[in-house]
This record gives C-alpha cells, structure tokens and sequence, in this order.
C-alpha cells in the first residue's frame, strides 16, 4: 500500500508543477497588438498623407499615412503581462511634432497642428 501512495504522491506533486509551468507560461506570452487611425490637418480637416507614424522606442520601424490620412500597424509587442497601450510618434514637415496613446485594437483620429 505504501507502493500506491508514494505513486499517487508523485503523481500528484508532477500534476502541480505541470499545472503551475502552464499558467506561468500563459500569463507571459507576448501580447501582439494592432492599432489604426486616421490623421488630419487641424485647420483644414483634410487627410494628412505622408505622415511618419513610429512606435515609441523603436523609430527604426515605422510607416507612412495614405492619401485618406489613414494609418495601419499590426504585430507591436505590447509586454509580458497583457496589452499595454501603444505610444506613437506623428511627424511630417511644416507640423507639430504629437505623441499620442492608443490602446489595443482601438481606432482614434488624430489632428496634427500646423507649425508657426
């Protein structure tokens, strides 16, 4: 009987330790995010094409608006322990540099200001 025990014991500890590497390994994958929008002038509240948009941190991957001011960016990793916010840089000559936040899957207009 103490045989059975000590196999019910072991078996019993591995489920735990299985159990716990799987919730550790969940709650630490990579969260990938997608986030778009579209970029307009302030004043005219026209497209703004051509308009450099980078993810904060990393300016040597970044994209350009379209003719409709529209913007796209897919597969930022957002962190270890869920989807954080992603920050992005918005520049284009003759504009105000912005700095803006979009969360997760969110769509968000943005309005770039005209420099002085």
């Amino acid at each position: 009987m103490k045989h059975y025990t000590k196999k019910i014991q072991n078996f019993l500890t591995l489920g735990v330790i299985l159990s716990t590497s799987i919730f550790i390994m969940n709650s630490c994958i990579d969260c990938l995010q997608i986030v778009s929008g579209t970029v307009l002038d302030k004043q005219t509240m026209k497209p703004a094409h051509n308009v450099r948009v980078s993810v904060e941190d990393n300016d040597y991957n970044h994209y350009y608006t379209d003719e409709s001011g529209n913007f796209e960016i897919r597969n930022i990793t957002g962190g270890f322990l869920g989807c954080s916010t992603v920050s992005l840089i918005m520049k284009k000559d003759g504009y105000e540099q912005l700095l803006i936040e979009i969360k997760n899957g969110e769509y968000e207009i943005i309005y770039l200001i005209k420099e002085n």
